[in-house]
């Protein structure tokens, strides 16, 4: 049975990236918030991965599960770049996401 239902997850995926987009520069936040960065990356990741198992929508499809897959190793990127104190891998892990998200939502629309 299903642990949360997909729209949920979605909107908790957004959360996370638009925090990690709309906190400040890469720089102010691996300065002054890199735990809460560290967090809804690793967040990201986890729920990207959520999405490919069970019953959710399109979860045995190759093409989502890639897509999901995608975003989650981005995301992951986002955490590593957070740690190794990188804005520039930051700022590349971060845009890697965006482009994951208009990916699959090009393929995939669930409202």
């Amino acid at each position: 049975d299903r642990v949360a239902f997909g729209d949920a997850i979605m909107k908790r995926m957004d959360h996370s990236f638009q925090w990690l987009k709309k906190s400040g520069s890469a720089q102010q936040i691996l300065k002054k918030q890199s735990a809460n960065a560290i967090h809804e990356a690793s967040l990201l990741a986890a729920l990207a991965h959520v999405i490919t198992v069970g019953h959710y929508d399109s979860a045995e499809d190759p093409k989502y599960k890639a897509h999901a897959d995608d975003l989650s190793s981005s995301a992951a990127a986002i955490a590593a770049a957070v740690k190794s104190d990188d804005p520039t891998a930051f700022t590349d892990a971060v845009s890697r996401v965006q482009k994951r998200c208009d990916a699959c939502h090009a393929d995939y629309r669930f409202q």
